[in-house]
């Protein structure tokens, strides 16, 4: 997620190129609302929120009273966000406007992919059944000025309000499919088709978990997890065995002739 944020944002930046022939991306892409973008004006106004909490608040001292601020409390403070800013000699534009306008890296080849229940780990957790009506307020910060009731609907495709089950999986797909799905997706798809040097574009959806349960997901509740392709990745084989090394070994066959090739 945040590593495959971070190698799209390398596909992008005009300092990284020539640097690098191919990227894989797992499960997240430099890619979002517009409006959610990290600017100069956002990331200075929520380092002055991060100030305010740690009482530096004097207006020429405020950066050298943050630079003594304990690393733990630093680490523990979650409120900010992290990111490509926009308007850098790094980013210098939107994803969108990169890649429409052909200022990223052409050349460069781009494997990229999701599992099938991307959201179900990450989502903030609801604890009891999900109503309809909580699940309406709890997608709305992912889908910023969308009609939540619709975006709601959709996913419940008819379902009851009072089928909590199907409330919670709509609250996990929509979690994984605006945070992560949709965007490594449509970025692989924009490459692909804004490419002029020669470069191949790849994708997948993983469908299958291990046994071994390396994130701890019960596939009955959670469906296929995120991170759930690292285990096949670096060959850590789960309680199937017979299904689990064969799948491994394909996985590091596939990896590494994208690399070498």
């Amino acid at each position: 997620s945040a590593g495959s944020i971070s190698v799209s944002a390398l596909v992008l930046c005009p300092l990284a190129r020539g640097l690098f022939k191919r990227a894989i991306l797992e499960s997240g892409a430099q890619l979002f609302n517009r409006k959610d973008s990290h600017t100069k004006a956002k990331g200075l106004a929520e380092a002055r929120r991060m100030a305010n909490r740690f009482q530096c608040t004097d207006d020429k001292t405020w950066l050298d009273c943050l630079r003594k601020v304990d690393a733990k409390e630093v680490h523990d403070y979650a409120d900010i966000t992290v990111g490509a800013m926009i308007g850098t000699d790094y980013m210098p534009v939107v994803a969108q406007e990169a890649i429409k306008t052909g200022k990223f890296n052409t050349d460069v080849d781009v494997m990229a992919g999701v599992v099938r229940n991307e959201g179900s780990l990450l989502a903030p957790e609801i604890k009891g059944n999900i109503t309809k009506q909580k699940l309406i307020e709890a997608i709305k910060p992912s889908i910023g000025d969308t009609d939540a009731n619709k975006v709601a609907d959709f996913y419940l495709n008819g379902a009851a309000p009072d089928n909590y089950s199907a409330n919670r999986w709509a609250y996990y797909d929509i979690y994984g499919d605006t945070g992560l799905k949709c965007n490594t997706y449509l970025f692989a798809k924009h490459v692909a088709q804004h490419q002029t040097g020669g470069a191949n574009v790849y994708f997948w959806e993983q469908t299958y978990q291990s046994g071994g349960n390396l994130q701890g997901c019960d596939e009955k509740t959670m469906g296929i997890c995120h991170g759930s392709d690292l285990e096949f990745v670096f060959f850590r084989t789960g309680a199937n065995p017979k299904l689990d090394i064969p799948f491994s070994k394909e996985w590091i066959t596939l990896w590494t002739n994208f690399a070498k090739t």
